[in-house]
């Protein structure tokens, strides 16, 4: 049936009239970020740097080595280590936990010989196989670390970072982020995150902020950097999101008291975390 002439003329008037609006709308969809609607589950892989440190000291190398023999030899056994993580995540909960596929150089050494001198430069190190199950709405987190052939878990509060907004913006995996700043163990914690990931998750402990951390680094870099670098959205396994059970019960504590003896009986020894010189006569 075909319209009134005065119903038709109303209608025309009315949409004459929100054409602003509609253009208004049409306009704020198109800046709105292509990644969709906010995402509360998925699973974010990063690419974790980490530059070794070398306490002073340790590399007491022969005082008649040229220097520039010295600068090799380090630049050897502190070549940065390049891992892959998998953080599975919901709205309640973060499992973080080695790629299937990641590898870690534990074991580095370097040498030189020159005339009847041999040097060797060696540096043994675990590989770091840990896993991070934090509960967002109980705010505690339970880790789970292998040190030395043993497997620690640690149970406590979710630590508390006091961020601060810089208000700078990026983009990144074509998420729209954010820059925050905090300061974690005397070193400068900068992280991206990102607001349509609405999450309060991180790699490692870190979090706490309204979105989920794509990008952090600690000491500008210089220490450790993390870079997601991939996101899927979707539900993870139920099975793959349980907090671990294994492992003998420690304070965070009592663990670092446990590594710290341990490390320096094995730097006295020449074992691991020690650079080790040999020097052999031929």
């Amino acid at each position: 049936m075909p319209l009134d002439t005065a119903v038709f003329l109303t209608m025309r008037s009315a949409l004459k009239a929100m054409a602003p609006i509609l253009l208004g709308c049409a306009a704020l969809y198109a800046l709105l970020p292509t990644t969709g609607l906010a995402q509360t589950s998925g699973t974010i892989r990063y690419q974790r740097t980490v530059k070794p440190e070398i306490p002073e000291g340790m590399m007491e190398l022969p005082s008649e080595l040229p220097q520039e023999i010295k600068e090799q030899l380090l630049a050897s056994v502190s070549a940065v280590d390049t891992t892959v993580w998998s953080l599975h995540f919901t709205e309640t909960a973060s499992l973080m936990t080695p790629a299937s596929d990641s590898t870690a150089i534990a074991d580095r050494s370097a040498s030189h010989s020159r005339g009847d001198t041999f040097v060797r430069v060696r540096m043994r190190r675990s590989q770091d196989r840990s896993v991070t199950y934090t509960d967002l709405e109980a705010w505690t987190v339970t880790e789970q670390k292998d040190f030395l052939g043993r497997t620690f878990l640690i149970r406590g509060d979710r630590p508390e970072y006091a961020w601060r907004l810089t208000g700078e913006q990026s983009e990144y995996l074509g998420f729209a982020c954010q820059k925050a700043v905090t300061e974690a163990d005397s070193a400068m914690v900068e992280a991206w995150f990102a607001p349509e990931l609405p999450v309060s998750i991180g790699p490692a402990s870190f979090g706490g902020l309204p979105g989920a951390i794509l990008v952090l680094s600690i000491d500008d870099g210089n220490l450790t950097t993390w870079n997601a670098t991939h996101v899927s959205p979707g539900m993870p396994e139920e099975a793959s999101m349980a907090a671990p059970e294994k492992g003998r019960e420690v304070t965070q504590e009592e663990f670092a008291a446990i590594v710290k003896k341990k490390t320096e009986e094995m730097q006295n020894q020449g074992g691991n975390g020690r650079v080790v010189i040999r020097r052999v006569d031929r």
